[in-house]
């Protein structure tokens, strides 16, 4: 899990919470902000089943495209985004 914080802040986004839930969901809330615009993404990954969940929060949905790309999902998640 440190690997994946300190990778969100060499780009730029903050971690607002991380945590696991008591049904053994982990979940992690960035912000990430540009211009006065916020998106507030929100990972929730499912250890049991290999689940990956994102959502997206924002007032400009063009900004969504943006973020994604400055995530880097394939180097975050690696192989797991392949299953």
């Amino acid at each position: 899990m440190v690997e994946i914080m300190a990778h969100l802040t060499r780009h730029h986004f903050f971690v607002i919470a991380s945590g696991v839930l008591d049904t053994g969901i982990f979940k992690l809330y960035i912000l990430a902000q540009s211009e006065g615009n916020r998106v507030l993404v929100d990972f929730s990954f499912d250890c049991e089943k290999q689940g990956l969940d994102v959502r997206f929060r924002t007032e400009n949905d063009e900004m969504v495209g943006e973020v994604v790309k400055c995530l880097r999902m394939k180097k975050l998640f690696g192989d797991f985004l392949d299953m």
